[in-house]
């Protein structure tokens, strides 16, 4: 591949600029965001962090939360939680996708939460309250290395 071919032939996508395999379920048991209490509950338990995220960026009853990276799925089960109608994360780590479902299950809201498995730069997100949250910014301190 020259260095101005994209990714994958038609997606006009770059490769990312760190591999999704880097991303394992290792990374995200061990240094993603509140890991100590998703690993002593195995997502049955929510950290306060996430509660506190919801609650910061406003979310109303009936708003839908997307969550572009994210993770182990706690913030998506802490908005169906609070009220929201629906949530859906997106991410491009197989294994963030699979332990986000696992979070899903345990807190029993897979009715109204769901992952995708895909890369964000190719999501076309339209209407709606953009919100920020700084979780992978505050809590990603030990990030993967290749």
């Amino acid at each position: 591949m020259t260095p101005n071919t994209p990714s994958r032939a038609g997606s006009g996508l770059w490769p990312p600029e760190v591999p999704a395999d880097v991303y394992t379920e290792e990374y995200y048991r061990n240094h993603c965001g509140p890991h100590e209490t998703w690993n002593q509950h195995n997502g049955r338990v929510i950290a306060g962090y996430y509660r506190g995220a919801v609650e910061k960026i406003s979310l109303r009853p009936g708003e839908k939360l997307v969550d572009l990276g994210a993770g182990r799925g706690e913030l998506l089960a802490a908005a169906i939680q609070a009220g929201a109608a629906s949530a859906v994360g997106v991410e491009y780590s197989t294994a963030a996708v699979e332990l986000a479902e696992t979070t899903l299950r345990a807190q029993g809201v897979t009715d109204a939460a769901r992952m995708l498995h895909g890369d964000v730069r190719a999501t076309e997100l339209g209407g709606g309250r953009p919100m920020w949250s700084p979780s992978s910014t505050w809590w990603n301190t030990s990030p993967p290395t290749r």
